[in-house]
């Protein structure tokens, strides 16, 4: 059987950004080097700090929604024990029953239908 060339290409590192021949000795030489090193060091260190980062971000909106919700639990208890119900309920917008909201969803979607119905008939 003849045997035949190929090629070995090369070896990207994403710590250095640069390019190196894809064999055992390139390799082993690139990572040895001090750059590729220092390059790693960097990486790692940034790794870490953005995990730091995001961990103390996430520690805080925890306790900002923690603090929201025990001031309002606090809000919703003295709204109850003065008896203001409707203060609870949160604000009613005039005219908007469920019965009104159908009729009007109902209207709407009729007006839709017309509408597309036109404009088969145009078609």
């Amino acid at each position: 059987m003849t045997e035949f060339w190929v090629s070995q290409g090369n070896k990207w590192c994403e710590y250095c950004k640069c390019w190196m021949s894809n064999n055992k000795a390139s390799i082993a030489i690139h990572n040895n080097a001090e750059n590729h090193k220092k390059n790693l060091e960097i990486r790692l260190r940034d790794v870490r700090r953005n995990a730091d980062k995001e961990k103390r971000e996430e520690e805080l909106a925890k306790n900002s929604f923690a603090a929201i919700e025990a001031a309002a639990r606090k809000a919703y208890k003295k709204d109850l024990s003065e008896g203001r119900p409707e203060d609870v309920q949160g604000p009613q917008l005039p005219g908007a029953s469920l019965p009104g909201m159908r009729q009007q969803a109902y209207n709407q979607a009729s007006i839709e239908v017309d509408y597309q119905l036109k404009a088969k008939e145009e078609a």
